[in-house]
């Protein structure tokens, strides 16, 4: 069924892009990500009835002997979509560098760090091999 799904997508993707030939290349990424969206949201409405379905009697949210699956309306529209895909990589695009900067310069203060506790230690040992006893 997901499949199904992902083929109908994919052909709703070439088509749009057929249209937009000599488009640029924001326009053809805009479309990658509607595409993205959408199959994502359609495997969810594929796969959660089913989910809900199979757990126990007690919890269970959709009956077990429901007839045939509703259809379900379009969730987002593709301006939606185009949104949560620009918000998505803004994100992406921010908080990559800013945790690749942050994760190197803590790594730098933690081998800092260590290399003080080390040296301590060192000197903490010469002291102790210069009071002992030489045999």
């Amino acid at each position: 069924m997901v499949s199904d799904l992902v083929k109908k997508h994919a052909e709703v993707f070439q088509q749009r892009r057929d249209a937009n030939t000599g488009a640029s290349a924001r326009t053809e990424r805009k479309l990658m990500h509607s595409l993205v969206l959408g199959l994502t949201a359609a495997s969810v409405v594929a796969i959660a009835p089913a989910a809900f379905s199979q757990s126990n009697d007690s919890l269970a949210m959709v009956p077990a002997t429901t007839s045939a699956p509703a259809v379900s309306p379009k969730l987002l529209s593709a301006a939606q979509m185009e949104r949560i895909a620009d918000i998505l990589l803004g994100l992406f695009y921010f908080v990559l560098p800013v945790g690749l900067g942050l994760g190197i310069f803590l790594h730098d203060r933690y081998q800092q760090h260590r290399a003080s506790i080390l040296e301590e230690q060192i000197k903490l040992l010469e002291k102790l091999w210069e009071q002992s006893p030489q045999a």
